[in-house]
């Protein structure tokens, strides 16, 4: 994606810095960590910030490996669902 937005750097006018940032950081774990640093920083500790990232993450490649395997079989809509699910209760875990 990073080549993109440096032959297109106009798609990058209007898009918050974070937005920016995650679309230009390839790394899949820095990308995600931007995404939940500003939701759950004063809530939770350091450690517990990483494991949420770890987890967030391992569950995506998990949704994306079933999709690999069973290309035709898998709903996109439902992997979006059930990633969305997973995203909301390991945020309300950090925040009680």
């Amino acid at each position: 994606m990073r080549a993109y937005y440096d032959l297109f750097p106009e798609q990058l006018e209007g898009m918050s810095g974070s937005l920016q940032t995650m679309v230009r950081t390839s790394n899949l774990y820095q990308r995600n960590m931007d995404v939940l640093r500003p939701l759950i920083q004063e809530s939770t500790s350091a450690d517990q910030l990483q494991l949420i990232n770890d987890l967030t993450v391992s569950y995506f490649r998990m949704l994306l490996n079933e999709k690999i395997d069973c290309k035709d079989e898998i709903d996109n809509d439902a992997q979006t669902k059930r990633m969305l699910h997973v995203c909301k209760l390991l945020l309300t875990l950090c925040a009680s």
